[in-house]
């Protein structure tokens, strides 16, 4: 029922964009008044904003760029975050952490990209602190599940920070 109903939304502002472009024509000749170089700078300012417009109803977010970093994930892992079982990834005190507002690549550790990530949220915790609830939006059952991971161990040492990672998951790579 909500899917449907993001549907008909999008199609119904589909409708009024398409009403007010069939409604620029109608007072489109009133522009030849002004001359060609207004006509053509406002005519072109206006078809922007209605193809951008179209845009973002149909994919129903604002385009954000080309990905601005690569957060890497076990092989296993890679499903859990594309089918949002995770929704967090702990990035160790020595990697650069990805800016909250940005794209950016969800990767396997051999270089394959399987998907793209909006970032939510960074924050950075001593390891020790990492509660269950962390833990579980990170793909494992408790932190203490987490802290003894033998590849969690390998990439983090618990007497230091990392930064908790949110993010959520904008779909396959295009």
């Amino acid at each position: 029922m909500d899917r449907a109903y993001v549907k008909l939304m999008r199609w119904g502002l589909m409708f009024g964009l398409s009403v007010l472009l069939v409604a620029g024509f109608y007072f489109h000749a009133e522009f030849y008044a002004l001359g060609l170089y207004p006509l053509l700078v406002i005519g072109g300012f206006v078809t922007l904003l209605v193809v951008l417009s179209f845009r973002i109803v149909m994919t129903g977010e604002i385009p954000r760029g080309r990905p601005s970093g690569n957060l890497v994930f076990p092989l296993g892992a890679g499903n859990a975050v594309a089918n949002g079982g995770v929704e967090m990834a702990i990035v160790p005190q020595r990697d650069e952490a990805p800016t909250v507002g940005r794209v950016v690549r969800a990767m396997y550790p051999t270089g394959a990209e399987f998907g793209r990530l909006l970032v939510l949220d960074a924050t950075r915790k001593f390891l020790d602190d990492i509660t269950d609830e962390d833990a579980r939006m990170a793909g494992y059952n408790s932190a203490q599940v987490l802290l003894s991971d033998s590849e969690m161990r390998l990439r983090l040492d618990v007497d230091t920070f990392g930064t908790l990672v949110r993010f959520r998951f904008l779909g396959k790579k295009t």
